[in-house]
């Protein structure tokens, strides 16, 4: 299969939380599969559980974020989540 395109931006959304935004150049998706596919056992693939996209929110949000999926301007699609952002300097 032809190699995957993302784009990945970070930015700092106030001083209280960081947003991560990865957008995808594949087919898309409904906006009615976008609101479906947090939900535990939701798969649109043959193959799989559909947990990884419930198991990523309840993550995201036992730390205090929130994640959303939707459909891209053109095509693709677009995952925004939160994260509390850590005062100071990491590095």
């Amino acid at each position: 299969s032809a190699p995957r395109n993302l784009d990945i931006v970070a930015s700092e959304c106030d001083d209280r939380f960081v947003e991560i935004s990865v957008r995808d150049h594949g087919p898309g998706m409904s906006a009615e599969t976008a609101a479906k596919v947090f939900e535990a056992f939701y798969s649109t693939k043959s193959e799989g559980m559909g947990m990884g996209l419930a198991i990523c929110r309840t993550i995201i949000e036992s730390h205090g974020g929130r994640i959303s999926l939707a459909p891209g301007h053109e095509r693709g699609a677009v995952c925004r989540f939160t994260m509390p952002a850590v005062p100071g300097d990491l590095a």
